[in-house]
C-alpha cells in the first residue's frame, strides 16, 4: 500500500508540474531522490508507468 501511494504521489507531481526537479521540489525531496524512487516503484512487479519520460518530463 505505502509504495502505490509514493507512486501516486511521485507520478501526479511529475506530471502535473510537467518536469522532475519541480516535481521533487512540490514533494520536497531533492531531484535524484525522486528519480530514484520513481525507477525503484517502476522495478516492483506489476508496475507499469504512465510517463513519457522524454517528451514530458
Amino acid at each position: 500500500m505505502h509504495d502505490e501511494l509514493s507512486y501516486f504521489k511521485i507520478s501526479s507531481a511529475a506530471k502535473l508540474r510537467k518536469n522532475f526537479a519541480r516535481a521533487a521540489q512540490s514533494l520536497h525531496l531533492a531531484q535524484p531522490a525522486l528519480t530514484k524512487n520513481m525507477q525503484a516503484l517502476e522495478e516492483k512487479p506489476g508496475a507499469q508507468s504512465d510517463l513519457n519520460y522524454p517528451s514530458e518530463i
